[in-house]
């Protein structure tokens, strides 16, 4: 069986979706989110998998177990100039549940990267090589900051949509499986589980 790379994401309330689709629309880029394909969510692991039935088996228990949680947008933002996004708050429960998809899914990735991490590991800060060789993912830990991308940008850009961050606050009940697609987009929805 071939390895394929994952994505295991919050998959926001259908308002929420909704609200991000449309601004995504209006804004273009190099990509915009659509409900099928580059779906709106929230990264929590993303890494290279030999088995996705393993993976799916491991992430039903997992959102059995898992309450419903909060989640608050707390800024809107640029980063490198070029990605626009929505900032979410990192406390426990959202900490706390990406530990829980680390640790259940990291040896299902029986130690595989994805060619491009091997890559740029020489370019990457010491922590960000120390989480990809541990997890084939930098974004995990203290570096993980949970966001939802609305586009990236082909040229930088200095100004900011305005929105009501309250707008995009909401509750998780739902987590998904998704292909990782060029520019770290969810393009095709592989399962969901329903938390709780």
């Amino acid at each position: 069986m071939q390895s394929r790379p994952l994505k295991i994401c919050i998959i926001p309330s259908k308002d929420v979706s909704d609200r991000a689709i449309a601004l995504s629309c209006t804004l273009g880029g190099l990509f915009v989110l659509a409900a099928q394909l580059c779906a709106p969510h929230l990264s929590l692991y993303t890494s290279e998998f030999p088995d996705v039935q393993e993976v799916e088996t491991s992430l039903k228990s997992l959102a059995k177990t898992t309450k419903p949680f909060p989640l608050s947008a707390t800024s809107c933002e640029l980063w490198r100039d070029v990605w626009l996004g929505i900032n979410y708050k990192k406390d426990e429960a959202i900490a706390h549940f990406q530990h829980a998809v680390v640790e259940r899914l990291n040896p299902l990735r029986k130690g595989l990267l994805r060619e491009r991490d091997r890559a740029r590991l020489e370019n990457l800060s010491e922590e960000e090589k120390r989480n990809i060789l541990t997890f084939g993912d930098r974004h995990t830990g203290d570096l993980f900051g949970p966001h939802l991308t609305l586009t990236k940008f082909e040229r930088a850009v200095s100004e900011l949509p305005e929105i009501s961050l309250d707008d995009y606050s909401f509750t998780v009940h739902e987590l998904g499986l998704f292909a990782w697609g060029a520019h770290g987009t969810a393009i095709e929805l592989l399962d969901s589980f329903t938390l709780g």
